[in-house]
């Protein structure tokens, strides 16, 4: 799926697999990442980076905390993520995220209805391209 998406350019589909495969966020991360928490940097190596934030379930984007949380106990409640994909002119990518509830009110098929709330603190993923795909080099959460 990754190297799919790479040889065709299409990073959601690259976002999707770093979202099921820590072997496939280890793969596109760079060999360090910039953390920043409430404007605090931290360079943590590839191999010990273990914070990608989004996961996903059934087509459906979810806090990897919380599939985690799920797997363990599945009586626990998924948090959903909401995001914002914004392109660069120079092809770096930037995903906003947040944890967010529905509504449930669908208009039919899949969706899950209207956001009713934002939850907790919004995040983002910054990727750059390298070698015809791109790496995941920065990764922040909470006030700058």
């Amino acid at each position: 799926m990754a190297a799919d998406a790479c040889s065709n350019q299409e990073f959601s589909s690259l976002l999707q697999a770093m979202a099921i495969s820590d072997a496939v966020v280890a793969r596109h991360s760079a060999h360090s990442v910039s953390v920043i928490v409430d404007g605090v940097k931290t360079l943590v190596p590839r191999e010990g980076y273990r914070d990608f934030p989004i996961g996903m379930l059934d087509y459906y984007w979810i806090s990897r905390a919380s599939i985690q949380a799920w797997e363990a106990n599945p009586d626990t409640e998924l948090v959903h993520l909401k995001l914002e994909r914004n392109q660069s002119q120079s092809n770096q990518w930037r995903i906003d995220y947040v944890a967010v509830r529905y509504d449930g009110n669908s208009s039919g098929g899949d969706d899950l209805g209207d956001v009713v709330v934002t939850i907790g603190t919004p995040g983002y993923l910054l990727f750059e391209p390298i070698a015809g795909c791109w790496e995941l080099v920065e990764h922040g959460v909470g006030a700058p």
